[in-house]
């Protein structure tokens, strides 16, 4: 199941809550607030297995046009490319002269 593309995804969302409810919720003392971080090089991983080498062909004929990659391109590969291009990944129209410094 993707999560992604629930029905009810927009009913979850923070942002998209009345500024008041958003407000009542932040300065209200019983609410917990929690950040989850993920370990850069697992979501690269991932990345690579889910997107670029995966099951879905939509996913993976989508990255290879978008970064003219090979439908075999290693793991080895892609992190030179990323290397070479640090905005890889990121849509065109956001690209930044340095992602990640």
């Amino acid at each position: 199941s993707n999560p992604h593309s629930k029905p009810d995804i927009e009913m979850f969302r923070f942002d998209k809550l009345q500024n008041d409810v958003q407000m009542d919720i932040l300065n209200d003392p019983t609410w917990t607030f929690a950040a989850f971080l993920r370990n850069p090089a697992e979501r690269l991983l991932s990345f690579y297995l889910d997107k670029v080498n995966g099951r879905d062909d939509i996913f993976k004929e989508h990255f290879a046009n978008l970064y003219q990659f090979d439908h075999t391109i290693t793991f080895e590969e892609f992190v030179n490319e990323i290397a070479k291009n640090r905005t890889l990944g990121v849509p065109r129209g956001k690209r930044r002269e340095h992602l990640w410094g």
